[in-house]
């Protein structure tokens, strides 16, 4: 499964790879999980681009310039 987290204005949404926001029982567990991490470096989330860490990709993007390409 391909999921999405979008991280805009300090407010995180968990997509299924369908656009379906995710049910708060699973962005509840996502974040528990995420209080165990250990490892992985502070991403700087200002800067676009892709950031690899092992088996991690995180792709900071810019949403605005993508949607006024479509328009």
């Amino acid at each position: 499964m391909q999921v999405h987290i979008l991280v805009d204005l300090n407010m995180t949404e968990f997509n299924y790879s369908s656009g379906q926001p995710a049910p708060e029982s699973i962005t509840d567990k996502i974040y528990g999980n995420t209080l165990s991490v250990a490892g992985i470096p502070d991403i700087d989330l200002s800067q676009l681009g892709v950031t690899k860490h092992g088996n991690y990709c995180v792709e900071v993007i810019d949403p605005i310039s993508d949607y006024w390409e479509l328009i």
